[in-house]
């Protein structure tokens, strides 16, 4: 998925992936704040390509034409299983980012990252992985729709308020002329009259 739509989709079923398989790491992740999508993002975007030494980015694309993008989300599930412990250790974002800028830079052991990767239990099944990823676009594609709907509800509610504003405005403008009018010609009448009454209120000016 290459749009940012699609990238939305693979960090959604990568966090509930994460939350599945290593909860106790991914509240303490939630619980400091740290999006998931800040670093994983690039390696998906990037392939891991300068991010992992090169011979273990070069043996990850093998795999990857092999088996297609879910061996990605393994690879990182394992970086993040395989330094859990320092992980579990941080306050906030930068550290997390710190110790997996670390984990990634000294990631030789090709065979390791992988073997922590099956040792997560239905983290990646490769038949309906694609189907994981249909559904979770759907529903990232119903809440897009939704959030659009919401914001031309709201722009609509705005230009009508702004309509009413400025019949209301009009209203008084010309109630004012009219008073105006009947001054000029029966001035008698209106001695006791205040005319701040009819001008425009504050809030309409606005």
């Amino acid at each position: 998925c290459p749009s940012m739509v699609g990238m939305m989709v693979d960090m959604s079923i990568l966090e509930r992936r994460i939350a599945d398989s290593m909860p106790e790491l991914y509240d303490h992740l939630v619980d400091i704040r740290f999006p998931f999508s800040l670093i994983a993002s690039k390696w998906f975007m990037c392939m891991f390509v300068g991010t992992l030494p090169s011979e273990t980015a070069f043996r990850l694309w093998d795999l990857f034409l092999l088996e297609g993008v879910g061996v990605l989300f393994l690879a990182t599930a394992a970086l993040f299983r395989m330094h859990t412990a320092e992980l579990l250790g941080c306050t906030d974002e930068y550290q997390v980012v710190a110790v997996l800028g670390r984990a990634t830079e000294t990631c030789l052991d090709f065979g390791a990252l992988m073997t922590h990767g099956e040792q997560l239990p239905g983290f990646y099944e490769k038949n309906t992985f694609a189907q994981l990823r249909y559904s979770t676009w759907l529903e990232q594609k119903q809440l897009s729709d939704r959030e659009m709907e919401r914001k031309q509800r709201q722009s609509m509610l705005r230009l009508s308020q702004i309509e009413q504003n400025r019949l209301q405005r009009e209203r008084e403008e010309q109630e004012r002329q009219t008073a105006e009018q009947r001054l000029q010609y029966y001035p008698e009448l209106f001695l006791d009259v205040d005319f701040d009454f009819f001008a425009p209120s504050a809030e309409l000016s606005s």
